[in-house]
């Protein structure tokens, strides 16, 4: 169970994914874990501290910006009211 800024979210399954970031490197094919639900709401996924610390990928809020091992792209980070 996770608490998010909207509610709590609860799984009950995983599955192993793979996809990659387009927007920052089109030809790495990522292979991770994924907590499985019902519904995001509008999102397809939303990618948690793990994978985000185990790549190394930076995320500048001052700028607005993703980056990963040198590549950059705008954030699309939402902010609940």
């Amino acid at each position: 169970m996770w608490t998010t800024p909207t509610k709590d979210m609860r799984t009950s399954q995983k599955a192993k994914a793979q996809f990659t970031s387009m927007e920052l490197h089109d030809d790495r094919m990522l292979d991770w874990n994924l907590h499985v639900t019902k519904s995001l709401g509008p999102y397809d996924m939303i990618i948690g501290r793990g994978i985000l610390r185990f790549l190394k990928i930076d995320i500048t809020f001052s700028e607005e910006i993703v980056e990963w091992d040198g590549a950059e792209c705008p954030s699309r980070m939402e902010t609940p009211l």
